[in-house]
């Protein structure tokens, strides 16, 4: 069974750490660092009026915090307003995700949505609901919002998604559910509740805005007699509150015969969150938790309890306006002061380098950008993944020597590690250009593993910066000996680009130096590779390449068919492609860049995203 979508940490066989991530504000907005555990303790805080709508405009003068009683002083503040989802002008930007993925987090908001494919079991229309209202939520996501798809019992055909920005694969993710016939009882559902919401609570994302959206028809209440079960709704909602977790139930049966609500309800309100009960429409109850979370107010402080205790601390907020209601997490537990053995010695810390992939979110400390291609091996049953990792510092006023060091895991869908590469590179970086903000280079490696789905969990220390950062990302590498048409990954190369190293790195796997950088100016000259396979035993083929790129209003900008004949195949049944971008004839704005090879009727495709400025 696919793991838990944020239990990936367990996986590691690493300490899970406390680095809390950086929320920002909107643009143009200063932001203060908030380091929970080292410099001050972060709460995001909910302030709504009688119509449960986000109240704006408040200053930290309009807060008072309290911790077990007693008050203190706010050193941090800032708001939070998300701007309103716009719909995009192509829908290709909504089904296409980018290629190249980010560890900057800033706007975003976190949703786990837990799908109960136990309960409701012979009721066809909750089963419908279920599916809808999820699919429902997702399509309300902003760009930027990061969410996870989880099934309580996981059916056979289910599959889980972890923390992802990408609508397409979380909609997939929905699109698996079907009900399951062995449930086992509400001990079930409970656990995995409790699961979740433990590893919200201990995974690095603690002082982050999160919401756990139930969907389903059975819903456990506070208490309930299962002998054998270790944990209850209750101990839920206490994690959940020392978690900065707020819980939206939604009763998928919806308005039939009285029933029990009331489960749903205390869920809500013990943990902030919202209850969508008693309707056969959904939309506007969705539409509420998305204006809750569009506006709210982080606030720091410095607990002036210092004691290393690891106690539970009371937690209140109070605002000074009238007729509003606060919320914010309403306890945490304090630091526990170490415990060492005074014969063994103190226990030596993980390397840095798994310490940064250790958490349920990246290290957004180094900002880095993240792509992957599969290639397959010649003779080989295992492929390879190419990885480039694009790292971002202060524009450089000098010659500097960098040293970087880069840590590459890769890990299946149940969390097992199948590959791993771990290297040490030196560069010679120039000074940045004037009125450059920012200098960048990109660093490249490879790890072998056999065809699957991995998750690859990256971090880069940049001697310069003497920092650590870590960036994750989905591959699917396919069975390119097996499949009788398949095509790796597409890399794109620059000139003029950044500095890469190590040059030789690919050498031996692909004629080209890869850029993760998709913007370009009218004047870069940048090319696409990508290797087309026919796998088996079977007699080679001529396969048509067709060749799209398409606007952000949907309109086709180019679209061209290359033959590569049976001839270009050779001895290792792959055959090399290369195609220049003609930048000089696009518009600036956004491009979807599709490859699709047929042979008959079987077919491979490959999208990039990439924008001209």
């Amino acid at each position: 069974m696919r793991r838990t979508a944020v239990l990936v940490a367990a996986g590691l066989g690493c300490a899970v750490l406390a680095a809390a991530a950086t929320q920002t504000t909107a643009p143009g907005s200063q932001t203060p660092r908030f380091r929970a555990g080292v410099d001050l303790l972060q709460l995001d805080v909910s302030v709504l009026d009688k119509n449960r709508q986000p109240v704006r405009g408040l200053a930290q003068t309009d807060f008072a915090i309290f911790e077990d009683g007693k008050p203190q002083a706010i050193e941090a503040f800032a708001s939070v307003n998300l701007p309103d989802v716009v719909p995009p002008s192509a829908k290709w930007m909504t089904a296409t995700a980018p290629d190249v993925t980010t560890n900057d987090l800033s706007y975003q908001r976190m949703f786990i949505l837990v799908i109960d494919d136990g309960a409701g079991r012979g009721d066809l229309w909750a089963q419908r609901a279920a599916k809808e209202s999820a699919a429902s939520f997702i399509d309300r996501l902003g760009p930027r919002d990061l969410a996870a798809v989880v099934f309580v019992g996981a059916s056979p055909r289910a599959h889980s998604q972890d923390l992802t920005s990408d609508h397409a694969k979380l909609k997939a993710a929905v699109g698996s559910y079907e009900p399951i016939t062995a449930h086992g009882n509400e001990c079930t559902t409970v656990r995995r509740l409790y699961d979740i919401t433990e590893a919200l609570r201990d995974g690095g994302v603690l002082d982050r805005r999160k919401g756990l959206v139930y969907f389903g028809a059975d819903m456990p209440p506070p208490h309930f007699p299962v002998p054998d079960c270790p944990v209850e709704m209750a101990d839920v909602f206490r994690l959940a509150q020392q978690a900065n977790v707020n819980i939206y139930s939604i009763d998928t049966v919806g308005l039939t015969q009285p029933r029990q609500a009331d489960h749903y309800l205390e869920a809500a309100s013990n943990t902030g969150g919202k209850a969508i009960v008693q309707t056969n429409d959904f939309e506007p109850g969705l539409s509420q938790i998305f204006a809750e979370n569009a506006s709210y107010y982080l606030l720091g402080y410095r607990p002036t309890n210092v004691k290393a205790d690891g106690t539970f601390r009371r937690l209140e907020v109070k605002c000074d306006r009238p007729e509003v209601e606060v919320r914010t997490r309403r306890q945490y537990i304090a630091p526990k002061a170490p415990v060492v053995n005074a014969t063994a010695g103190a226990p030596l810390p993980p390397p840095p380098g798994l310490t940064a992939i250790a958490d349920i979110l990246p290290n957004a400390d180094v900002p880095l950008r993240l792509s992957l291609a599969p290639f397959a091996v010649p003779g080989e049953k295992t492929a390879v993944v190419i990885v480039t990792m694009g790292v971002r510092q202060p524009a450089l006023l000098s010659r500097v020597t960098e040293e970087a060091d880069l840590t590459v895991r890769a890990f299946t869908e149940d969390g097992a590690p199948r590959g791993s590469a771990d290297q040490a590179v030196t560069l010679n970086l120039v000074p940045a250009r004037p009125g450059a903000e920012f200098s960048r280079y990109d660093l490249l490696a490879h790890v072998n593993v056999k065809p699957d789905k991995y998750e690859l969990r990256i971090s880069a220390h940049s001697a310069t910066l003497d920092t650590l950062g870590s960036v994750y990302a989905d591959v699917e590498v396919p069975d390119f000996a097996k499949a009788p048409l398949s095509m790796s990954g597409v890399l794109l190369s620059v000139t003029p680009g950044v500095p890469v190293a190590p040059a030789e790195a690919l050498s031996a796997i692909v004629p080209v130096l890869p850029t993760t950088e998709r913007t370009f100016a009218r004047t870069d000259r940048v090319s696409a590779f990508l290797r087309v396979y026919q796998g088996g035993g079977g007699t080679l083929a001529p396969v048509r390449l067709s060749i799209r790129i398409v606007d952000d209003h949907d309109g086709t900008a180019l679209e061209q068919t290359d033959a590569l004949g049976r001839d270009l195949f050779g001895r290792t049944r792959a055959a090399d492609e290369r195609f220049p971008l003609p930048l000089t004839r696009l518009a600036p704005g956004e491009y979807l860049l599709t490859f699709e090879a047929a042979v008959g009727r079987t077919t491979a495709r490959r999208d990039v995203r990439f924008s001209v400025k």
